[in-house]
């Protein structure tokens, strides 16, 4: 009875000595440890996914917007360039005779219209070009003109980007180059004038036929 007890005794110790019994912290801070690994790696996927699913959807939107014309260049939006235009276009009516109208009338209805932006980009191409273009008597002549013309300079290449046709055959862009050759014939100068008073208009027109639909 003694020796079986006291083997009972020694075996015990040996087992307590060969595999150490977890205490109840260091079970609790294993516990602790495998949980915040699991939440990490459960976390990184999540955040991973949901990465994927910001970038799917920022580029379904880009693409949306470069199809449907959404994107209206920046100067269009400025109000420095607006206030620019005002000082401009003021200076040049002040000499119109205001009896005739080189710009083609656009309703608000045409300017919906699908290709109105576009139509209205193609005439400001021949502003840039011809109605605009810089000398040293038309930069003292009008304010500003020299920040208007870099802002629809802007403007027009960044439509010409966008515009997959081309519009320079349209009725009304022939319309309007038709109604400036006839007054430029008989007198450039005020032809031109006319034509840098009626920019604002002009640039109306672009405001609301670019804008996003």
């Amino acid at each position: 009875m003694g020796d079986y007890a006291k083997g009972e005794e020694t075996t015990t110790v040996t087992y307590r000595h060969d595999i150490k019994a977890l205490e109840p912290q260091d079970a609790l801070q294993i516990s602790t440890s495998r949980n915040k690994s699991l939440h990490k790696r459960t976390d990184t996927r999540i955040h991973s996914s949901t990465c994927d699913m910001k970038c799917f959807t920022l580029l379904a939107l880009l693409c949306s917007c470069f199809l449907s014309g959404c994107a209206r260049p920046t100067p269009l939006d400025s109000s420095a360039t607006w206030n620019d235009l005002a000082a401009m276009t003021d200076t040049a009516r002040n000499e119109d005779d205001h009896e005739t109208r080189l710009l083609p009338y656009f309703s608000h209805d045409m300017l919906q219209e699908e290709g109105s932006c576009c139509i209205n980009a193609r005439i400001l191409k021949y502003y840039v070009n011809h109605v605009l273009e810089s000398d040293e008597h038309t930069d003292m002549k009008y304010p500003m003109i020299r920040s208007v013309r870099e802002g629809l300079h802007r403007v027009e290449q960044e439509l010409q980007n966008h515009c997959i046709h081309d519009y320079s055959s349209h009725p009304l862009v022939k319309q309007f180059k038709r109604n400036y050759h006839a007054s430029a014939i008989m007198d450039l100068a005020a032809a031109r004038n006319k034509a840098i008073g009626e920019t604002n208009t002009l640039y109306h027109y672009l405001f609301e036929s670019c804008t996003p639909k």
